[in-house]
């Protein structure tokens, strides 16, 4: 598969649909809900939006060193062919600091054990295939969001990320009025939360543009 695909193709908005179904409506009244009109790009969400990719260079796993320590991590990708961005099928693993425990965002005063470094060594070892990978910001994560109340969480597409269980992911958006804090987003709540930068440990996912 050679063919790029850019959110600029499609007509149907330039805005991707939320995937909430459900219609809540308030009785009576003739302006619908987001379930009830459900505007945005036709199939945002559902299993035809996304490629999954397993074979080829997408097999098997690469080595990514971060503080000594490797994670041998899954090739396998998903590309979303309504935003162009594919995205680690996987996130990144809890198998650092203490014990076991995920990254953090920024660990430069302690192992560098967090996700800036995780990325940097899986552009080295080319993840995949590929050596331009970096994490992704807010509003590309929360494109991945399904907002529909009957579904059950994670709140993603379950087909194209099926070992997702970790609530919360990290995003490489700083808060706009704290610099010591980043955005994360809660895929348990469908929701924006927040991250002390040097503290907290949590997941996050490695995003690129483009199929090639």
């Amino acid at each position: 598969m050679s063919d790029k695909f850019n959110i600029l193709d499609y007509t149907d908005g330039s805005l991707l649909k939320s995937g909430q179904t459900t219609d809540f409506t308030p009785a009576g009244r003739t302006t619908k809900d987001d379930g009830g009109f459900q505007r945005g790009i036709a199939g945002s969400k559902a299993d035809a939006q996304y490629d999954v990719l397993t074979t080829g260079q997408y097999a098997g796993t690469t080595n990514i060193t971060v503080n000594a320590i490797v994670d041998a991590h899954t090739n396998a990708c998903v590309f979303d062919k309504v935003t162009g961005l594919m995205w680690n099928r996987e996130l990144t693993p809890a198998i650092y600091g203490i014990g076991t425990e995920h990254l953090r965002w920024d660990d430069t005063a302690g192992a560098n054990e967090d996700i800036f470094n995780y990325c940097d060594s899986a552009n080295l070892s080319q993840l995949s295939g590929f050596s331009d990978w970096r994490i992704p910001n807010i509003v590309e994560l929360n494109s991945l969001l399904i907002y529909e109340s009957s579904f059950t969480p994670p709140l993603i597409n379950n087909s194209a990320f099926p070992v997702w269980t970790i609530s919360t992911v990290y995003t490489s958006t700083t808060r706009a009025d704290g610099i010591l804090i980043c955005y994360a987003v809660n895929f348990t709540q469908g929701r924006s939360q927040f991250g002390t930068k040097t503290v907290s440990r949590i997941p996050t996912v490695l995003v690129r543009l483009g199929i090639e």
